[in-house]
């Protein structure tokens, strides 16, 4: 069985047609008296709002089952892929091709989807699983989130992806490379290339199995040292530098950040079964899902209970 892994969107809700800093916010376990849980559980089984297929899109979605596990928690079962590619399927055994896929036709693979609805807070969680061939929860929320705003007159649902917590960055593993960025180009550059309102780059990239000290992002975030100081190119100190590094956290994975910002954190993102295990059972899937909940809403500032 190829990787699985798994993934989280944030949904929040507010007054539609108020500007967000001024709209009045609601909990997804009262919706106007409805239950976000329940909510998504009738459109999910009422097959006429999720098409298998159609021209607008390439995604192929197909629900198998949708149970209620408790009050707080959906659990989805489907098949998705995409379309659009012809081809031929092949067999470990066999030399020929032994079914050939046209562009109308969509491989598929099958993936979970839990959906946490909180009794208190203001914050749901949209859990998914991925694999090879997509995630059924990310096609389900682009379907549900046009159906929620058209039903809804009065209520918006915000949602956005879930980032790792600052201590991701704490734990920076190496630093791949540095990029200094300004946006006016500095004099003694700007009388030899004439143009002054352009933007210049420089990068430093260390010989491959080589990383950049780690103390230089230290050194940058608390100023200490100025971004052309450390790349030994003075005339890139500028106010409006933005400094980019491409770093290596604990769980291996990279991410491009901008030094002085501190929500640079990569998306959550889980490895449930790595390639050639078996993928985790229902009872598993649920079982992980509800652990991160709970350290997630806590990061955001939620109970979750």
């Amino acid at each position: 069985m190829p990787k699985r892994s798994l993934g989280v969107k944030s949904l929040r809700f507010r007054q539609k047609g108020i500007k967000p800093e001024d709209a009045e916010s609601y909990a997804p376990s009262d919706l106007d008296g409805a239950n976000l849980l329940d909510l998504f559980h009738d459109w999910a089984s009422n097959e006429e709002n999720i098409p298998l297929m159609d021209k607008s899109s390439i995604d192929c979605l197909k629900i198998y089952s949708v149970k209620k596990l408790d009050s707080e928690s959906l659990l989805i079962d489907a098949l998705t892929g995409k379309r659009g590619e012809e081809g031929e399927l092949f067999d470990l055994a066999k030399p020929d091709p032994v079914f050939h896929i046209t562009e109308e036709q969509a491989p598929t693979a099958h993936t979970r989807t839990l959906l946490y609805v909180p009794r208190r807070g203001e914050i749901a969680l949209l859990f998914s699983e991925y694999c090879l061939r997509g995630a059924s929860g990310a096609r389900m929320h682009k379907l549900f989130s046009s159906y929620f705003s058209k039903e809804n007159k009065h209520i918006k649902m915000d949602s956005e992806s879930v980032l790792e917590g600052s201590e991701w960055l704490d734990h920076v593993s190496a630093v791949k490379n540095l990029e200094v960025k300004i946006h006016s180009v500095p004099p003694s550059a700007a009388a030899s290339i004439k143009a002054v309102g352009s933007t210049i780059s420089l990068i430093c990239q260390p010989k491959k199995g080589q990383n950049i000290a780690l103390n230089v992002l230290d050194d940058l975030r608390k100023r200490r040292v100025k971004p052309g100081d450390v790349l030994g190119f003075p005339d890139f100190n500028s106010e409006d530098a933005d400094v980019l590094a491409t770093v290596q956290g604990e769980d291996k994975r990279t991410k491009k950040i901008n030094v002085f910002q501190e929500d640079s954190a990569p998306r959550f993102y889980r490895t449930l079964s790595e390639n050639n295990e078996p993928e985790l059972s229902d009872d598993e899937f649920v079982s992980e899902c509800r652990k991160y909940a709970q350290e997630l809403l806590a990061g955001l500032g939620q109970d979750g209970s």
